[in-house]
């Protein structure tokens, strides 16, 4: 019969290290109780007491985020279930932390580790947290980006797997869930749009360029926002009607070309229908926006 208590399976090292099952290698420790243990013969911990004189329970949360803190210190790419505007991916469905980057570990009110928090090679500063109440411990003021994995969704889900079979090893398991998608992870702030150039303007404000393309139908170009991309480029939002039907595309100006992209950011192919007509259509509704609204905040100008 499969053991029951996985997380009675997984130990931490002198160095900090989780690790499964016990290989003899190691000085094992409690990754809950930081005390010295030693492994039955199945590879179970053997009960021993904490500080206080109780007996130790392995706590999973506390299990759980230590290896969260090991993923994101290792540079792998843990499952945060991305932010959509439509079919706009706002933010990524994932947090990671390059390799080198000092990865700390924050502490909540029961002084246990409950999450992982950095600073991008970018200077934003990130928190993944387990817990839940959507992080609500946290001083939202002093991150950028917070994305949390909820423990009441994500032990449950980590138990019907293990109880399946999926894996025999649990730390192995733990790992494969939280660098895959799942329901327990979110994001619950990243930088307000509001603070970034960015100008939406009503129907009879928008300076739009028609264009007449072959088969005379028209192509209708209007500029709905600007935003700035991480790279400090100026993005034009513009929304294009053609053969009645709309379309969001993406203009933007990056490394001496205008480059024109669909809705979720990426290039559009030159093979696309009406390319080039599109594309055209889209510059002279920019050049229309600068020249009636307000200036454009950065060099991305794709006039």
């Amino acid at each position: 019969m499969k053991n029951l208590a996985p997380f009675e399976h997984i130990y931490q090292t002198e160095n900090g290290h989780l690790v499964s099952p016990d290989t003899g290698e190691h000085t094992l420790n409690c990754p809950t109780s930081l005390r010295t243990v030693v492994s039955s013969a199945s590879g179970s911990m053997l009960p021993h007491v904490m500080q206080n004189g109780l007996t130790c329970v392995p706590s999973p949360a506390v299990i759980i985020t230590k290896a969260i803190i090991r993923c994101i210190t290792e540079g792998q790419r843990v499952f945060v279930r991305p932010v959509m505007d439509g079919l706009r991916k706002v933010v990524p469905a994932l947090v990671v932390a390059p390799v080198g980057l000092s990865v700390g570990t924050f502490i909540n009110s029961a002084y246990e580790p409950a999450g992982a928090i950095w600073k991008s090679a970018k200077g934003s500063r990130i928190g993944l947290f387990f817990m839940p109440d959507r992080a609500g411990q946290v001083n939202k003021a002093l991150f950028d980006y917070i994305a949390v994995i909820n423990p009441d969704i994500f032990i449950p889900f980590f138990n019907e797997c293990w109880a399946s079979g999926m894996d025999d090893n649990p730390l192995s398991l733990l790992n494969t869930l939280l660098l895959s998608p799942n329901s327990a992870s979110e994001w619950i702030k990243w930088p307000d749009k509001n603070n970034s150039p960015k100008w939406s303007s009503s129907a009879r404000e928008w300076y739009a360029c028609d264009l007449m393309v072959v088969g005379g139908n028209s192509i209708k170009a209007a500029v709905t926002g600007i935003e700035n991309s991480q790279l400090g480029e100026t993005i034009f939002i513009i929304q294009v009607t053609a053969d009645k039907s709309k379309h969001e595309f993406q203009l933007v100006r990056s490394m001496g070309s205008t480059l024109l992209l669909d809705n979720t950011g990426n290039a559009v192919s030159p093979g696309f229908r009406s390319f080039d007509s599109i594309r055209q259509a889209c510059i002279n509704a920019v050049r229309s926006y600068a020249k009636y609204n307000k200036p454009i905040q950065s060099g991305g100008n794709c006039a």
